[in-house]
């Protein structure tokens, strides 16, 4: 590999890029690989994890050593500039940033950035031009200690909200909580409103949601998600991982909600946890479609899951069809939706030993079939982020526990695939 380093802003930014060892991944047709860094880790539930800016990509990560660090792309992910956002004093995968490029009003083409730990306060900070050399401020931090999984949404006409999970109680594992605050421009510069509760578990769990999926026909959002109950003191019981899909209209009040029937689910023997990966577009039919992943089993680093779509009524009569066994490290989600035209991708395993990131299309008899490798490697590898053409992945070094990993990040053109 090659280093390049970026200087700005009294911050010195390491970028591994172009040339690619024998042990690192590959394209199917030998498409470039492009490197972003050789230690850092996004987080599927932290939303936006890359956004599109005039210039190109701005993708935020954190490293092995709680360092969170955002860097802008030019349009075929060159390096252009990168500046550090927050040292922590220990790392956690959680703390990976969500990004937001704001749309209209007074700050259009400045990017947000929201980080948390697992269960520490929300961090909220605002870029202080269009230009991300130039750094960011602090612009917020929420009085509640307990959140995580982070994404920020912009309406149509610049109405912003901060999603969050959080836990009301910060001295033990309480009702999981979905909460919101608005976002607001104020004497130039960003105020966040009082905490709204959206969702909250009936008994001591927590709360797994989707990025929300705008709704044209009430001017709302749709948010998919998961409730994992616990035990008191912490032990997850053998209990079902109930999925629902809940409406709110653009005041963040509720509309409908619809609970995913899972006895299809036990028919094909499947217990314990479902987790939900993102919204696929609907149906034709109006039928919402989830994209779920259930944990299957695991051998020595990796374990495996199978991946599902869910395509729901109303009444909250479901129809589940597989897309493909994935393989990956403990924890981590391995599959994440194309948005321009819902094709998923999802590490598996190749017939050689490696591990690919095949993308999956929905053929005419409504299966699921590969179209062919993107990418390959002799380490594990972890679909993390689409933006435009790019697929934004991780390869995994080791990833013993959420605050002991080590990961590079790369991007990669989808319009190169075949034979890894």
């Amino acid at each position: 590999m090659m280093a390049k380093i970026l200087c700005r802003a009294a911050f010195c930014l390491s970028l591994v890029f172009t040339s690619v060892a024998a042990a690192a991944p590959v394209t199917g047709d030998g498409g470039p690989v492009h490197w972003l860094t050789d230690d850092g880790t996004l987080l599927v539930y932290n939303l936006p994890a890359a956004v599109k800016t005039e210039s190109g990509y701005v993708v935020g990560w954190t490293d092995s050593k709680g360092l969170l660090t955002v860097t802008e792309f030019d349009q075929n992910f060159e390096p252009l500039a990168g500046t550090k956002l927050r040292q922590y004093k220990k790392q956690d995968d959680h703390s990976a940033p969500a990004l937001h490029v704001i749309q209209s009003g007074p700050l259009k083409g400045r990017i947000l950035a929201a980080t948390s730990h697992h269960r520490s306060q929300m961090f909220v900070y605002l870029s202080k031009s269009g230009r991300i050399e130039d750094g960011f401020d602090q612009v917020a931090k929420l009085d509640q200690r307990n959140t995580t999984y982070p994404r920020l949404v912009e309406f149509s006409d610049g109405y912003l909200r901060l999603l969050y999970r959080g836990h009301p109680d910060k001295n033990k594992f309480d009702f999981g909580i979905l909460s919101s605050n608005v976002i607001r421009y104020r004497s130039g510069s960003i105020e966040i409103g009082a905490r709204e509760d959206l969702l909250m578990t009936d008994g001591p769990g927590y709360v797994y949601p989707a990025m929300p999926r705008f709704d044209p026909a009430s001017g709302g959002y749709a948010i998919a998600w998961g409730r994992l109950p616990r035990k008191e003191g912490g032990n997850i019981p053998n209990a079902w991982y109930d999925v629902f899909i809940s409406r709110f209209d653009r005041e963040n009040q509720p509309i409908a909600a619809t609970r995913l029937d899972p006895a299809p689910m036990r028919a094909l023997g499947f217990g314990a946890e479902k987790r939900v990966l993102g919204m696929l577009s609907p149906k034709k039919d109006g039928r919402s479609r989830l994209l779920l992943q259930i944990p299957k089993s695991r051998s020595g680093p990796l374990r495996n899951s199978e991946i599902y779509v869910a395509t729901v009524d109303e009444s909250g009569k479901t129809d589940y069809t597989l897309v493909t066994e994935t393989v990956h490290p403990y924890y981590p989600l391995s599959a994440v939706i194309d948005p321009r035209d819902d094709a998923i991708l999802a590490s598996v395993a190749g017939r050689d030993g490696r591990i690919r990131i095949d993308r999956f299309m929905q053929n005419d008899s409504g299966g699921y079939a590969s179209t062919g490798a993107i990418t390959c490697s002799d380490k594990p590898l972890l679909p993390q982020a689409v933006i435009d053409g790019f697929l934004i992945a991780e390869e995994v070094e080791y990833y013993k526990a959420v605050r002991d990993f080590r990961t590079a990040l790369f991007a990669v053109n989808m319009d190169h695939r075949g034979d890894c």
